[in-house]
């Protein structure tokens, strides 16, 4: 019998089964657009979503029909929340973090409760990404839409509800909600009382790897599977990527390097602190039981290099057809690090920690007539790494040691990337064998609680492979750090310019 861990992202669902010595048995993945219907807004296709999510399933189980699946994982990306009615219909496209419609909630929340209750209930700081404000936007500006709304769910409980279950989220992806208590692991009463939210319309909260039941057989014969299969919720997408890269005990790090990037710490307490005399970073839930998390992001990493391939990258694009290679490898190449003459604010679509600015605006300062394309990459790669640079300081100003990091993701697959980070971060970065560490995660939960291991942590102790390690070089770290001081200058000068240019587009 095989395992089968499924990550729902922001730009795509990937399934993957497992053999239950980890290795891989089949892959599967599935691209969906976001949808901008105005500006500041951005929305998902939940029928688009679920289609992929059924076919990664229905893929992965017909390539294993030898091995069939005996349970399933789902981690899925935080904060975005779709209504739906007591039909299961979705009322509304999914609306996701980066999505700031909200702001008057948002306003609404600082004037009545304060930022700093906020944070000390939550671990969230305030922001315009979590569910309640948008839960509160659909009652304020759509409330023939909430009315009808039987429940307002993440998409890791709207995949148990899909599947025939009880909705049920686990306790890191309630708490990207802005709702949930960590201190209780509960919905927070003191918050839902204000916002006059009934806590019935989120889903039960249970712990990640909690068997939630079994696929009913209608549903079970429609995907492929074999009946009986266990469904485990396995947390926020980052949080059980750390999960998956062995990221367990206090000071151990995990770069996730995808669409955005995120650096997270493990914890064995909450460590609530302000950096630059406001909170910023997240403390939350771990998906290993009783742990919790730190976790620093920034909104733009590998999706500035779509945006890139997408309307400047034709000549790379035609190149990796003709060579069968991989277009982001010779857009990575091309790069000249070190030499472009350029600062790049990879705000393009708001900031991330520790500014909590979605009016941020993205900027690239220093161009010239001879600037040309591979400087242009070196800026994305350089920016996005500066970013990474300015969240390991904050977590070392409010005391949190990161001593080295364990890279994931997509953009993890980069030698070129990874030496860069590890140059300009002064930290040894290991890659994972498996960069997908997402999908393991949530097989690993999976197998934990249908019984196929013992334990959660004897399971990452033998499933864990290590990869590549990239060791610091000091020389090139040094040639950085005066552009690194005129970047850490870069928001605050260009911040007054972001707000008049927001009102253009």
């Amino acid at each position: 019998m095989s395992l089968m861990g499924i990550d729902i992202g922001t730009t795509g669902t990937k399934a993957v089964a497992f053999r239950e010595n980890g290795d891989i048995l089949s892959t599967a993945y599935r691209p969906y657009e976001e949808l901008f219907p105005r500006p500041g807004w951005v929305e998902m296709d939940p029928n688009q979503i679920w289609k992929s999510v059924c076919e990664v399933i229905r893929q992965v189980a017909g390539e294993v029909s030898t091995d069939p699946i005996k349970a399933i994982g789902v981690s899925a990306l935080g904060e975005a929340i779709t209504p739906i009615d007591k039909d299961l219909r979705p009322l509304y496209n999914t609306v996701p973090s980066v999505d700031a419609r909200c702001k008057a909630q948002v306003d609404w929340w600082d004037k009545t409760i304060g930022a700093e209750k906020i944070y000390a209930i939550t671990g969230q700081p305030l922001h315009t990404s979590y569910s309640i404000n948008k839960v509160m936007w659909f009652r304020d500006e759509m409330p023939q839409i909430f009315s009808r709304a039987w429940k307002f769910l993440l998409w890791e409980d709207l995949f148990c509800c899909w599947l025939g279950l009880e909705p049920a989220i686990d306790h890191s992806l309630a708490s990207r909600t802005m709702a949930f208590d960590i201190h209780s692991r509960q919905w927070s009463q003191t918050l839902l009382e204000a916002a006059q939210i009934p806590a019935e319309l989120f889903a039960r909260p249970v712990l990640a790897g909690e068997a939630v039941g079994k696929i009913p057989a209608s549903h079970a014969s429609e995907l492929g599977l074999p009946a009986g299969v266990v469904v485990a919720v396995t947390g926020h997408d980052v949080i059980n990527g750390a999960f998956g890269a062995g990221a367990i005990h206090p000071g151990q790090s995990v770069l996730t390097i995808g669409t955005t990037e995120a650096i997270v710490v493990a914890l064995d307490r909450p460590r609530l602190a302000k950096v630059l005399g406001k909170e910023t970073f997240a403390c939350y839930c771990h998906t290993f039981p009783e742990k919790y998390a730190a976790m620093a992001y920034s909104t733009c990493s590998g999706n500035l290099l779509r945006w890139y391939r997408d309307h400047f990258g034709r000549t790379e694009l035609e190149d990796a057809t003709k060579q069968g290679s991989n277009v982001y490898d010779l857009m990575t190449a091309k790069a000249n690090l070190g030499k472009s003459g350029l600062l790049l604010l990879p705000h393009f679509i708001g900031s991330g920690t520790p500014y909590l600015d979605p009016e941020s605006r993205g900027a690239i300062l220093g161009l010239n007539l001879a600037t040309e394309p591979g400087d242009i990459l070196a800026a994305i790669l350089e920016g996005t790494t500066f970013e990474l640079k300015i969240n390991l300081d904050s977590y070392a100003s409010a005391g949190i040691q990161v001593k080295e990091m364990r890279a994931v993701g997509g953009g993890a697959r980069s030698d070129r990337w990874l030496q860069l980070k590890s140059d300009i971060s002064g930290l040894p970065i290991t890659r994972l064998d498996l960069t997908e560490s997402g999908c393991l995660g949530a097989a690993i939960q999976a197998g934990t609680a249908c019984g196929t291991y013992r334990s959660r942590e004897e399971a990452l102790e033998a499933l864990i492979k290590l990869g590549t390690r990239f060791e610091p070089n000091l020389q090139i770290g040094s040639k950085y750090s005066e552009l690194y001081a005129a970047y850490r200058e870069l928001y605050q000068n260009v911040k007054p310019f972001s707000k008049i240019l927001a009102k253009y587009k």
